[in-house]
């Protein structure tokens, strides 16, 4: 019973509002709701297209990376510390790299020694990724920038991409030799992404104080004909109908044109 009455008082509360101010309780609220919703959607398939080709590009640098370990497998050149670095520095000198390492496993160091300090493991993301063979994607953030990292581990295959691992490497098929660390800066592609979402906010502000003074002109233009309050001027008809000359009806100053004169002027003629 207290809900029906508190629900009751509220719709005549509102049945009093103007036409002005239900319009604009029944417009922008939905349209705030909408258009937030818009917003966020649009800005979460955006967001879903940047990691796309942020891993897209990640995957395209990992093969490269192991396709030109592998020729200098093949080509002798693999145990000169220089070639590795020149290699590694060659490929991340483009694409927004801002970091890039080649790995070594425990089997590689092994057999061929700990190699360079950049190629021995600097965290546990690259240990498990080392143990468990399964690569690591994640959107981080470094050095307060949003960068896309990426752990690929490399398996020792009889035909990896054409070439035969096991020629060089004493360790079964399958085993994991290394793995590459790749991470991508994506502030210029979120900096686009801000950009939009701040453009989809200011379009939602002015198109809803757009719609806010078109219909207040709408409801303005309304009212001037009607010479009143739209309930009001229904009352009035409704009694007028009915045979009731009695009320006094209220005009706006300066008013000689609305629908409410013309039935002041018709009751004034019937009394």
């Amino acid at each position: 019973m207290e809900n029906g009455a508190i629900s009751a008082g509220r719709f005549a509360g509102f049945k009093r509002l103007s036409m002005q101010s239900k319009l604009q309780l029944l417009i922008q609220p939905v349209l705030f709701i909408l258009l937030s919703l818009a917003t966020f959607l649009i800005s979460g398939t955006v967001k879903s297209i940047i990691l796309d080709s942020a891993r897209q590009h990640a995957d395209e640098v990992a093969s490269e990376v192991i396709d030109n370990a592998n020729m200098l497998m093949v080509t002798g050149a693999i145990g000169n510390a220089d070639s590795r670095r020149l290699l590694i520095k060659k490929i991340s000198s483009s694409g927004n790299i801002v970091d890039l390492r080649l790995i070594r496993s425990k089997a590689v160091i092994v057999q061929f020694g700990a190699g360079l300090p950049e190629e021995q493991t600097k965290d546990e993301i690259e240990r498990e990724v080392l143990e468990s063979g399964q690569t690591y994607r994640k959107l981080e953030t470094k050095n307060g920038r949003p960068v896309y990292r990426m752990v690929t581990p490399y398996r020792a295959m009889r035909d990896f991409h054409g070439t035969d691992c096991l020629s060089c490497h004493n360790v079964s098929e399958g085993t994991i030799n290394g793995a590459s660390d790749l991470v991508i800066d994506l502030s210029a592609d979120f900096g686009k992404l801000h950009r939009i979402v701040w453009s989809l906010i200011a379009g939602q502000v002015v198109l809803q104080w757009m719609l806010f003074y078109l219909s207040r002109w709408l409801v303005r233009g309304l009212m001037k004909q009607l010479g009143g309050e739209p309930s009001y001027a229904a009352e009035v008809v409704g009694k007028i109908a009915a045979g009731d000359l009695s009320m006094n009806l209220e005009l706006k100053s300066g008013d000689t044109t609305s629908l409410l004169y013309s039935l002041k002027i018709m009751q004034d003629s019937l009394r």
